[in-house]
């Protein structure tokens, strides 16, 4: 994310969500108001829970998702 940049708010159905921050500090709007995670710090979010990320930094954000199950499920 670039500085400034947010996330369009968004659900990963039944996919549950672990955020990896690589670098830069980004801030989650959690359901406590919002945290800011830095460079090794994990967030996790359940399928249904909404993700609000945004840069509110003046360095860029480098975030790695992990999904599971897949998002979108596999078909057949």
């Amino acid at each position: 994310l670039a500085p400034g940049q947010d996330l369009p708010p968004h659900r990963h159905g039944a996919s549950h969500l672990a955020l990896l921050v690589v670098e830069g500090v980004v801030t989650i709007d959690a359901e406590d108001g919002p945290v800011q995670l830095g460079p090794g710090a994990v967030a996790a979010l359940a399928g249904e829970e909404e993700l609000r990320a945004a840069n509110r930094g003046a360095d860029d954000v480098t975030l790695v998702a992990f999904l599971a199950p897949p998002f979108p499920p596999r078909q057949g």
